[in-house]
């Protein structure tokens, strides 16, 4: 596909004003090729676009990578895991049956009242 003189002049226009408008967010960007023309650098989706910085996001925003996301991830986790088993234990010890199962069910290992332990 060929492009006529005023097409390139047209894209390195543009060009110009793109890489102008990076440099004025501060990011690092290749300068612009002489012949206009866009050439693919690496994979991946293309650079990372300028984005206004004083928007809040709950999610962290464009292209977030928090350093402790391990750790945050651990502690969370854990939490999860805590009130869990809060959870269950207040379950479980206020756990009664109205009517016997007719055979074999999990919760008959924690209840109180199939504890078939004498107590002395």
């Amino acid at each position: 596909m060929d492009f006529t003189e005023d097409e390139k002049r047209i894209v390195k226009t543009r060009l110009v004003k793109w890489h102008r408008l990076l440099v004025t967010v501060g990011r690092e960007v290749e300068p612009v090729p002489e012949d206009g023309c866009l050439r693919r650098v690496g994979e991946g989706g293309g650079a990372r676009y300028p984005y206004p910085k004083h928007v809040w996001s709950p999610a962290g925003g464009w292209w977030v990578q928090p350093k402790n996301w391990a750790s945050n991830t651990a502690i969370a986790f854990v939490g999860v895991l805590a009130t869990t088993y809060a959870v269950w234990s207040v379950s479980a010890d206020k756990e009664r049956r109205l009517s016997q199962p007719d055979r074999w069910i999990p919760s008959m290992l924690w209840a109180k009242e199939y504890n078939n332990e004498e107590k002395k």
